[in-house]
């Protein structure tokens, strides 16, 4: 029996990690770290805090020939050079992980976008997010 993703659910989903995300907009902008970096480590950290992130993570895990931004490529991968140059930029960042815990939106997404997660009819949710 094919039916849809309870709506309600998929909606407090959303809304779970929207909390998150609003929870570290606020951290950020109150932190002296994240004003030490520099524009575009900003730019970066901006996005993968943000409720865009949470949108295009849904379209990513719809359909898999999308990817992640650069930016946010380096960023997710600690061994990148984003974390592990030896600068003041890293270690802003570094200690702005700590003060902010940067990772938690991507981890609520990862949580809650899975397969195990939904209910329902998976192929017809990932052909919405196509569409749009």
């Amino acid at each position: 029996m094919i039916r849809l993703i309870e709506k309600r659910n998929f909606r407090n989903k959303i809304e779970a990690c929207w909390d998150i995300s609003e929870q570290l907009e606020t951290c950020i902008k109150n932190s002296e770290n994240f004003a030490k970096l520099n524009p575009y480590t900003k730019n970066v950290v901006n996005y993968v805090t943000g409720k865009k992130y949470l949108g295009d993570y849904i379209r990513m895990w719809a359909n898999p020939r999308i990817e992640l931004n650069k930016g946010a490529s380096l960023f997710l991968n600690e061994d990148s050079d984003m974390w592990t140059k030896e600068n003041a930029n890293s270690e802003s960042l570094k200690l702005l992980k700590e003060e902010c815990n940067l990772f938690a939106l991507h981890e609520c997404c990862k949580a809650t976008y899975n397969l195990d997660s939904l209910e329902g009819n998976y192929e017809i949710a990932g052909q919405q997010f196509k569409k749009e």
